[in-house]
């Protein structure tokens, strides 16, 4: 009965602080450097040319890519390389996290989720920088098609992301650049963004609770 009522507390502790990440502000964070653990899934090939995510008052570009999971994972952070930016810092954004059912197809999006975050309000990098979004976890199971997508909040002015791609579309056969210019409607490119995924690791305190209720659940059943 102990063991059960003490493993009943480690995953109440556990499910605790996976909720209270899941539900997180989303942070941005600026590296001259890209992430090296726990990346689940990356395209790191990156051409001559640049994409321009993009708020102007006549046009706008919004930037995203999609991916397919070989594994299921909690996606954490998303990183996006960054070529060089233009009255984008402290600006406001939000990042949309899609499934696509019917990929390669763009048109059957379904929308997980949309969270808003503020750019950095400055950075000594100016040029080839990571961006990373630290959102809030979401469950991806395995060999599905999901994507996301950059969209700076209407407001007046104008703010530009230059955003890192592949030269064509061949770099990452799983997924592709797509942009929304303002119709709604996804166009894909003949490209692919620079990006990394990371999965969520749970933590050390938090699993040490579950292992510690799982020993007593064990150690209980041998008692029986």
């Amino acid at each position: 009965m102990r063991a059960a009522i003490g493993l009943a507390i480690a995953v109440s502790v556990w499910l605790a602080g996976s909720l209270s990440a899941a539900h997180a502000a989303m942070s941005v964070s600026i590296s001259a450097h890209p992430p090296s653990d726990y990346v689940a899934i990356s395209q790191t090939a990156s051409g001559d040319y640049a994409l321009e995510w993009q708020f102007k008052p006549s046009q706008k570009r919004d930037v995203g890519q999609t991916f397919r999971t070989s594994a299921a994972f909690a996606l954490d952070k998303i990183t996006i390389l960054a070529a060089g930016q233009t009255g984008a810092w402290g600006a406001g954004f939000e990042l949309d996290l899609y499934e696509f059912p019917q990929a390669p197809a763009l048109s059957a999006a379904v929308c997980l989720g949309s969270q808003a975050g503020t750019l950095p309000t400055q950075s000594a990098l100016a040029n080839d920088f990571y961006l990373t979004f630290d959102i809030a976890n979401l469950g991806l199971a395995a060999g599905k098609d999901y994507g996301f997508l950059l969209r700076f909040t209407p407001a007046s002015g104008t703010r530009i992301v230059t955003v890192r791609h592949s030269d064509d579309g061949t770099a990452y056969p799983d997924g592709t650049c797509f942009e929304d210019t303002g119709s709604g409607v996804f166009a894909a490119r003949d490209a692919d963004v620079v990006f990394y995924l990371e999965r969520h690791v749970p933590e050390p305190a938090s699993l040490f609770l579950l292992a510690l209720g799982l020993a007593g659940m064990r150690t209980l059943r041998r008692r029986r």
